[in-house]
């Protein structure tokens, strides 16, 4: 099996650029392109070695297991591959180090998430705590508010141009 399997293509899809099978083959044999049976789309796939039992009949499942393939994502119709490429880069779990190091990386995203969560609400609690303080200190009548008065400044406003200089003698 090459890396694009026509065989069942009931929308007719055109087949991949011969450039896109070279290049998916260079970055990883185990993919496979399939044009969709159900939708007008390419279904990416990677080759196992897991033997697989179907548990529904017919369909896009049915092929993949019948081709020993699991379904990695699906391409719509008339597709950028170039994305294709640079989403492999992004999401292929094998290409970033397996599983165990995809789900370390993700564990270590959700505490780092979790860490920053929690410092904003200590930050809010602690603006909240201060207000609350204020506001009992109000209404202790312990601190006055006074609104909309501000004390005259001493200092003069500066012109707006310098004077122009005297030159009568």
């Amino acid at each position: 099996m090459t890396n694009y399997d026509p065989t069942e293509n009931p929308w007719n899809l055109d087949p991949p650029p011969e450039w896109v099978q070279r290049q998916l083959a260079v970055y990883d044999d185990q993919l496979v392109l399939l044009p969709g049976i159900t939708e007008p789309l390419y279904r990416l796939a990677r080759r196992s070695h897991v033997k697989l039992v179907p548990l529904v009949q017919g369909g896009e499942v049915q092929r993949m297991i019948r081709l020993g393939v699991v379904p990695v994502t699906s391409i719509k119709n008339y597709p950028n591959w170039f994305e294709l490429f640079q989403w492999l880069k992004d999401h292929d779990i094998w290409t970033n180090g397996g599983w165990e190091k995809v789900a370390d990386q993700l564990d270590e995203a959700d505490q780092r998430q979790s860490l920053d969560t929690d410092d904003r609400q200590l930050d809010d609690l602690g603006h909240l705590a201060a207000e609350a303080w204020f506001a009992k200190q109000l209404r202790a009548g312990e601190v006055t508010f006074v609104q909309g008065v501000t004390p005259a400044s001493s200092v003069p406003e500066p012109a707006s141009r310098p004077a122009a200089p005297d030159h009568a003698e």
